[in-house]
């Protein structure tokens, strides 16, 4: 699940938990989805077995910066693997988000998006097979201007000049208009100008407006944070300043003084706390009113994912400019990064080890995550059933999977880079055209280049 490099901010496979119904100008035009392309996956189709299986987190992949020193460095991406691109991504990509569907945020202000479209999320009109190529959005009205970019499991979203626009699924107020009517263009969100931060994760969102976090969707997991489980369809300020903020089946915040502030589910210890609470509505543990985690101070970036944290920060025990990637949370797929696996609740931040630089940037996936480090190498760790490592080495995580990158995003079972050169590459699953490559798959991916045609 996320803004422009959470989310968070769908998955692959949805878990049935959630009852789902289901981010340069050229003259490119909209393209039709091929006809080739698979239907969308069916909801509840059974896990392959990993943890990306799971209901979508819904990622945020927010883009802060951070310093201190370099660690050691790791094996690159297999040399020999020869890389693609994603077809149809027309003018220079500046960021990028994602969670089975993606959107590209380009350098004229436009969005182009590509992949599964069920609920409509490629706000190009009515929903329809994977889109496999990007399609531009700017027909409807995001030809300029947009300076964020987010997608969730069911919707996505953009800031345009200060205004907020959602578009997709309605069916538990993700679209925060205060109704059920799905969109399948963008849609003004009213009373949300002046957003400095969006993030989109599962079905729910979260912005940042003159420093104070707003929230509204499914809250099923207390991750709206009202303090309730019950469903907010129209966006309310729950309390919080910040900011950034990152959405999944949980969200954080990075407050005033760089501490984070987490609420929702927190069945693996996501929040952060030594305690943990029960929800209303849901059968796992949750806490959905906001506050602090156990990283109290320094931090300087934040993504969520499934049922993982991951912040930059002053390592632990060290108040100095030294910082470090940090997870905690659900580790069974190795996904905090510090070199093991485990079945443990994690409630302290895990300094993640073998990155080849400063992280700048972080992006939390479904049981994977990756680091942009100085240098601009992303190196990924966790899971990696569907490639989500980018590497057919065997390569010890956390791996390098592309160099010279600007940033980063992570969705299921699915990664994207934006390179120097503004164009895009995506690694791991294709079975909903995620990787817009111009087909829909089950093979496992190494990067492949998103290509303008």
């Amino acid at each position: 699940m996320s803004d422009a490099l959470c989310g968070v901010g769908a998955w692959a496979w949805i878990a049935a938990s959630l009852a789902l119904a289901g981010c340069s100008g050229d003259d490119t035009v909209g393209l039709v989805p091929d006809a080739a392309a698979s239907s969308i996956v069916d909801a509840t189709a059974p896990s392959d077995g990993s943890r990306d299986a799971a209901v979508d987190a819904g990622l945020d992949a927010s883009a802060l910066d951070g310093s201190g020193d370099a660690s050691s460095t790791d094996a690159a991406r297999d040399a020999s693997v020869p890389l693609q691109g994603v077809v149809g991504l027309a003018g220079t990509a500046t960021s990028v988000a994602g969670s089975t569907s993606f959107c590209a945020l380009l350098s004229d202000g436009s969005v182009r998006c590509w992949g599964n479209d069920g609920y409509g999320q490629s706000g190009t009109g009515a929903p329809a097979s994977p889109y496999v190529t990007p399609l531009p959005v700017e027909p409807l009205g995001l030809a300029f201007g947009v300076s964020i970019v987010a997608v969730g499991d069911t919707f996505a979203g953009a800031v345009q000049e200060g205004s907020t626009l959602l578009w997709g699924d309605d069916s538990v107020g993700e679209l925060g208009n205060d109704a059920v009517a799905p969109s399948y263009t963008p849609r003004l969100v009213t009373g949300l100008g002046g957003a400095t931060a969006l993030s989109l994760g599962g079905e729910a969102g979260c912005v940042v407006i003159a420093g104070a976090v707003s929230c509204w969707g499914s809250n099923a997991f207390g991750n709206v944070g009202t303090g309730t489980t019950a469903v907010q369809r129209a966006p309310v300020a729950i309390g919080v300043d910040a900011s950034k903020v990152a959405v999944s089946q949980h969200a954080c915040a990075l407050a005033p003084g760089g501490s984070v502030v987490c609420w929702g589910r927190d069945d693996f210890g996501q929040l952060g706390r030594t305690t943990t609470s029960t929800c209303t509505t849901a059968s796992v543990p949750c806490a959905p009113d906001p506050a602090p985690s156990s990283l109290t101070a320094g931090a300087t970036g934040l993504s969520v994912g499934l049922d993982f944290t991951c912040a930059i920060a002053p390592r632990p025990g060290d108040a100095g400019s030294a910082v470090a990637a940090q997870c905690w949370g659900d580790n069974r797929d190795g996904q905090l990064g510090g070199g093991t696996a485990d079945a443990l609740q994690h409630v302290a931040p895990v300094v993640v080890t073998g990155l080849a630089g400063v992280p700048s940037q972080l992006a939390a996936g479904g049981a994977f995550a990756c680091a942009l480090v100085a240098g601009g190498a992303v190196q990924c760790w966790g899971a990696d059933d569907r490639g989500q490592l980018g590497t057919p080495t065997a390569a010890a995580p956390p791996v390098i999977v592309v160099t010279g990158a600007t940033a980063v995003a992570a969705g299921a079972a699915t990664a994207c880079a934006v390179l120097e050169a503004g164009t895009v590459e995506c690694w791991g699953a294709n079975d909903q055209g995620q990787l817009g490559i111009g087909s829909v798959d089950q093979d496992v991916h190494p990067p492949t280049l998103v290509l303008a045609r």
